[in-house]
């Protein structure tokens, strides 16, 4: 393959992104039009198949991450009896995969500490007053908490040569308390346009920030 066809290739992915993400955002409020879940899990769809063109076989971790995502999306959007535990769980490997991930970029500096503890104190703040309304839901809710943190975390210490997947993390934290606010505490306005609008930013910031890498990673070979 042509060294230089993958940074070709990736040139394509933040046009052909955001016109399928803004073209979900715009038609969010025509509820349940055919294969609307479908069209809402697009980009995701189109992550998946750059990284299926990048990626490595000893990098599968983000391959396995976007799929369950894709689960994740589809399993909320159908609206079905525990669409949301599934859709929850689907999310919470996802979120499992991305950490793991993250691992192999793993880099300690002694101010990454100051910063996961600013995370750490944000998540237990939306904990404490999502878990308590959570009702039957606590068991998953308290687990998929403990996931987000295990990859929002693995997204600090990654060496910092470059901040999009620390950011694209912050985003999919930032997506997830707006979902769990909203779910259980209270009803956010236009909660469904700031839920997907962030989502789509951290997928795409995360994704796009693993390619950089594994790229990067093949030419120094």
């Amino acid at each position: 393959m042509n060294p230089t066809s993958p940074s070709r290739s990736l040139a394509l992915l933040p046009f052909l992104f955001w016109v399928l993400a803004l073209s979900y955002l715009a038609m969010m409020h025509l509820e349940q039009y055919p294969l609307h879940y479908i069209h809402k899990a697009s980009p995701i769809l189109l992550l998946l198949f750059f990284a299926s063109k990048h990626v490595l076989f000893n990098y599968q971790l983000v391959g396995l991450a976007i799929v369950f995502s894709v689960f994740g999306d589809i399993l909320l959007a159908l609206q079905i009896e525990q669409g949301f535990v599934m859709g929850l769980s689907a999310f919470l490997i996802a979120q499992c995969c991305y950490g793991l991930a993250f691992q192999r970029w793993r880099h300690w500096q002694k101010h990454k500490a100051f910063m996961i503890a600013a995370l750490l104190l944000s998540i237990i703040v939306v904990a404490l007053f999502v878990v308590p309304a959570s009702d039957n839901l606590y068991v998953p809710v308290v687990v998929y908490m403990l996931a987000i943190c295990f990859m929002a975390c693995s997204a600090i210490l990654v060496k910092t040569d470059d901040y999009l997947i620390l950011i694209g993390a912050i985003f999919f934290v930032i997506s997830d308390a707006l979902i769990a606010v909203n779910k259980f505490v209270v009803p956010l306005p236009f909660e469904g346009y700031w839920v997907m609008s962030t989502y789509y930013l951290a997928q795409y910031l995360i994704v796009l920030g693993c390619l950089k890498r594994i790229n990067d990673a093949q030419r120094s070979y």
